[in-house]
Protein backbone atom coordinates (compact mmCIF):
# COMPACT_ATOMS: atom_id res chain seq x y z
CA UNK A 1 0.00 0.00 0.00
CA UNK A 2 1.25 3.18 -1.14
CA UNK A 3 -0.04 6.72 -0.08
CA UNK A 4 -0.72 9.45 -2.71
CA UNK A 5 0.83 12.50 -1.57
CA UNK A 6 -0.93 15.29 -3.46
CA UNK A 7 -4.90 14.06 -2.50
CA UNK A 8 -6.79 14.86 -5.46
CA UNK A 9 -9.51 12.03 -4.79
CA UNK A 10 -7.23 9.18 -4.65
CA UNK A 11 -5.46 8.57 -1.01
CA UNK A 12 -3.53 5.38 -1.84
CA UNK A 13 -2.64 3.04 -4.37
CA UNK A 14 -2.45 -0.66 -3.55
CA UNK A 15 -0.37 -3.05 -5.40
CA UNK A 16 -1.26 -7.02 -4.97
CA UNK A 17 1.87 -9.58 -4.04
CA UNK A 18 1.54 -13.27 -4.36
CA UNK A 19 4.22 -15.00 -1.90
CA UNK A 20 6.44 -11.94 -1.61
CA UNK A 21 6.38 -11.06 -5.70
CA UNK A 22 5.23 -8.21 -6.65
CA UNK A 23 1.87 -8.72 -9.44
CA UNK A 24 2.35 -5.21 -11.62
CA UNK A 25 -2.09 -5.41 -10.69
CA UNK A 26 -3.25 -2.33 -8.18
CA UNK A 27 -5.88 -0.69 -7.55
CA UNK A 28 -6.77 2.88 -6.33
CA UNK A 29 -8.47 3.96 -3.35
CA UNK A 30 -10.79 6.89 -1.89
CA UNK A 31 -11.04 6.35 2.34
CA UNK A 32 -13.66 7.80 4.08
CA UNK A 33 -14.60 6.66 7.60
CA UNK A 34 -17.15 7.01 9.67
CA UNK A 35 -17.98 6.13 13.64
CA UNK A 36 -20.37 3.42 13.16
CA UNK A 37 -21.35 1.74 10.36
CA UNK A 38 -25.34 0.59 10.57
CA UNK A 39 -26.77 -1.61 7.68
CA UNK A 40 -30.34 -1.88 6.32
CA UNK A 41 -32.00 -4.75 4.34
CA UNK A 42 -33.26 -4.59 1.20
CA UNK A 43 -35.62 -6.96 0.52
CA UNK A 44 -35.79 -10.09 -2.11
CA UNK A 45 -37.06 -9.45 -5.36
CA UNK A 46 -38.52 -12.37 -7.41
CA UNK A 47 -36.95 -11.23 -10.58
CA UNK A 48 -33.15 -11.48 -9.36
CA UNK A 49 -31.63 -13.03 -6.70
CA UNK A 50 -28.08 -11.81 -5.60
CA UNK A 51 -25.22 -13.40 -4.55
CA UNK A 52 -26.00 -11.29 -1.50
CA UNK A 53 -29.78 -12.34 -0.90
CA UNK A 54 -29.06 -16.13 -1.26
CA UNK A 55 -26.33 -15.55 1.49
CA UNK A 56 -28.49 -13.29 3.70
CA UNK A 57 -31.94 -15.48 3.51
CA UNK A 58 -33.26 -13.78 0.76
CA UNK A 59 -32.22 -9.94 2.35
CA UNK A 60 -29.31 -8.13 0.78
CA UNK A 61 -27.58 -5.92 3.55
CA UNK A 62 -26.25 -2.81 2.98
CA UNK A 63 -24.87 1.01 4.18
CA UNK A 64 -25.50 4.13 2.57
CA UNK A 65 -22.78 6.58 1.58
CA UNK A 66 -22.41 10.10 0.73
CA UNK A 67 -20.16 10.70 -2.06
CA UNK A 68 -20.01 14.47 -3.89
CA UNK A 69 -20.61 14.56 -7.73
CA UNK A 70 -17.54 15.73 -8.06
CA UNK A 71 -15.67 12.77 -6.41
CA UNK A 72 -18.04 10.25 -8.56
CA UNK A 73 -17.34 11.89 -11.53
CA UNK A 74 -13.57 11.89 -10.94
CA UNK A 75 -13.50 8.35 -10.36
CA UNK A 76 -15.21 7.32 -13.80
CA UNK A 77 -12.16 9.06 -14.93
CA UNK A 78 -9.52 6.95 -13.53
CA UNK A 79 -7.34 5.04 -15.56
CA UNK A 80 -7.14 2.15 -12.76
CA UNK A 81 -9.91 1.18 -10.60
CA UNK A 82 -10.80 3.39 -7.56
CA UNK A 83 -12.70 1.63 -4.79
CA UNK A 84 -14.09 3.70 -2.08
CA UNK A 85 -12.89 2.60 1.25
CA UNK A 86 -15.47 2.70 4.26
CA UNK A 87 -13.46 2.45 7.48
CA UNK A 88 -16.24 1.58 10.57
CA UNK A 89 -14.29 2.88 13.14
CA UNK A 90 -16.31 1.52 15.43
CA UNK A 91 -16.58 -2.02 14.23
CA UNK A 92 -13.20 -1.78 13.04
CA UNK A 93 -13.40 -3.21 9.28
CA UNK A 94 -13.28 -1.34 6.12
CA UNK A 95 -16.12 -1.81 3.68
CA UNK A 96 -15.50 -1.64 -0.18
CA UNK A 97 -17.15 -0.42 -3.54
CA UNK A 98 -16.01 -0.28 -7.16
CA UNK A 99 -17.11 2.99 -7.68
CA UNK A 100 -17.11 3.69 -11.75
CA UNK A 101 -19.10 -0.72 -11.48
CA UNK A 102 -21.75 1.18 -9.35
CA UNK A 103 -22.76 3.94 -11.09
CA UNK A 104 -22.60 2.44 -14.45
CA UNK A 105 -24.89 0.06 -12.91
CA UNK A 106 -26.97 1.77 -10.05
CA UNK A 107 -26.65 5.37 -11.32
CA UNK A 108 -26.94 5.32 -15.39
CA UNK A 109 -30.34 5.96 -15.93
CA UNK A 110 -30.82 8.73 -13.66
CA UNK A 111 -29.67 12.28 -13.38
CA UNK A 112 -27.06 12.37 -11.04
CA UNK A 113 -24.71 14.67 -12.88
CA UNK A 114 -26.76 17.58 -11.61
CA UNK A 115 -26.88 17.16 -7.94
CA UNK A 116 -24.54 17.94 -5.43
CA UNK A 117 -24.24 14.82 -4.03
CA UNK A 118 -25.62 10.79 -4.64
CA UNK A 119 -25.78 7.96 -2.48
CA UNK A 120 -23.91 4.74 -3.16
CA UNK A 121 -25.13 1.35 -1.19
CA UNK A 122 -22.11 -0.53 -0.34
CA UNK A 123 -22.97 -4.59 0.22
CA UNK A 124 -22.31 -5.93 3.72
CA UNK A 125 -20.03 -8.47 2.28
CA UNK A 126 -17.92 -6.54 0.78
CA UNK A 127 -15.59 -5.97 3.88
CA UNK A 128 -11.93 -7.01 4.30
CA UNK A 129 -12.02 -8.58 6.95
CA UNK A 130 -14.42 -11.24 4.83
CA UNK A 131 -11.31 -10.76 1.68
CA UNK A 132 -8.89 -11.34 4.52
CA UNK A 133 -9.94 -15.60 3.79
CA UNK A 134 -10.47 -15.40 0.24
CA UNK A 135 -7.24 -14.30 -0.68
CA UNK A 136 -8.59 -10.90 -1.47
CA UNK A 137 -10.50 -12.09 -4.72
CA UNK A 138 -13.07 -9.37 -5.17
CA UNK A 139 -10.23 -6.69 -4.72
CA UNK A 140 -8.07 -8.99 -7.04
CA UNK A 141 -10.89 -8.68 -9.80
CA UNK A 142 -10.69 -5.17 -9.75
CA UNK A 143 -6.54 -5.07 -9.73
CA UNK A 144 -6.79 -7.26 -13.11
CA UNK A 145 -8.86 -4.76 -15.00
CA UNK A 146 -6.30 -2.74 -16.53
CA UNK A 147 -4.60 -6.18 -17.37
CA UNK A 148 -7.96 -7.38 -19.23
CA UNK A 149 -8.14 -4.20 -21.23
CA UNK A 150 -4.68 -4.78 -23.03
CA UNK A 151 -5.54 -8.24 -23.52
CA UNK A 152 -8.52 -7.11 -25.29
CA UNK A 153 -6.58 -4.65 -27.07
CA UNK A 154 -3.97 -7.80 -28.03
CA UNK A 155 -6.44 -9.62 -29.24
CA UNK A 156 -8.37 -6.63 -31.56
CA UNK A 157 -4.79 -6.13 -32.52
CA UNK A 158 -4.15 -9.58 -33.82
CA UNK A 159 -7.69 -9.99 -35.19
CA UNK A 160 -7.00 -6.90 -37.74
Amino acid sequence: MRPILKDYGIDCEIELVDQESVTGNRIWVQIKSVEEISFQCMPHSPKAATRDQILNKNETKFTTFSLSTKEVSYALQCAFPLLLFVADLKGGDIYWLPIRDHVMVNLKKRNWQHQTSVSVRIPALNNLSGERSGNYSGLRWYALEPARMNAFFLLHRYHH
